[in-house]
């Protein structure tokens, strides 16, 4: 587990390389956000305060932080050309085709309706379908075996436990990166929003690295727990 983290880390760079045009044009994106958050924090200024609520942000505090959201909207536009060049570094042919596309997003759609209702019904069986089919997105794309839902099911199936603290750690890991990040940019822009201009493009590029990060490290999760599954299913065969 921690190989894998750690080489993902190192890892994550070199994912970016492979598409540097695309990622120069969300970080310039991101900077023409920046450059409107002046005006947009002037504009705030000018709305009253929420009456009886002395403790609370200031619309012109509030600003620099609606200003991040379409800068983490770009990063996650950045997915779509991360996942492609994590996929090659196993499968150097492979291309997100607009089949792939629609069909990840179709089993995403079905994943998260039957996660929320596991979680709706009774907290355990939400986590349990969340970490069980945790791992569709690649077994979906790599498609070169079985149904990837099944896949998923089966390669989980004895290291639900260690999939589950590989995701919760690789979570706490980019959510504590991200919250400081996100923190001090929202920060340093709310007390120099002419300064927007260079924060906001520099907190996107450490999230679109974040995202490099994590997407890496899940699919050599993958491929780790599909190779376990194979060595169990040999040894299982050679036992007969």
């Amino acid at each position: 587990m921690g190989e894998i983290i750690s080489g993902s880390f190192s890892g994550a760079f070199p994912l970016l390389r492979a598409r540097p045009i695309a990622y120069i044009v969300l970080i310039v994106l991101g900077a023409l956000i920046g450059l409107g958050m002046p005006a947009l924090t002037a504009w705030f200024a000018t709305l009253p305060a929420t009456p009886g609520q002395t403790n609370s942000l200031t619309p012109a505090q509030i600003a620099p932080l609606l200003a991040l959201y379409p800068a983490l909207f770009l990063g996650a536009i950045a997915q779509y050309f991360i996942i492609p060049a994590a996929m090659r570094t196993v499968k150097p042919e492979f291309g997100m085709t607009i089949g792939r596309f629609f069909g990840l997003l179709g089993m995403a759609f079905a994943v998260a309706i039957a996660v929320e209702l596991g979680f709706f019904l009774f907290i355990v069986p939400g986590v349990w379908f969340a970490i069980k089919w945790s791992q569709y997105i690649w077994t979906f794309l790599m498609n070169d075996r079985e149904d990837p839902l099944d896949e998923s099911w089966r390669i989980t199936t004895g290291h639900f436990w260690e999939t589950f603290g590989f995701l919760f750690l690789i979570g706490i890991i980019t959510s504590v990166l991200m919250f400081v990040v996100m923190g001090v940019i929202a920060g340093l822009s709310a007390l120099l929003p002419q300064a927007g201009v260079v924060f906001v493009p520099i907190g996107l590029a450490i999230y679109i690295y974040a995202v490099a990060f994590v997407t890496l490290a899940q699919l050599r999760w993958m491929l780790y727990l599909r190779t376990r599954a194979e060595a169990t299913l040999t040894a299982a065969v050679a036992t007969v």
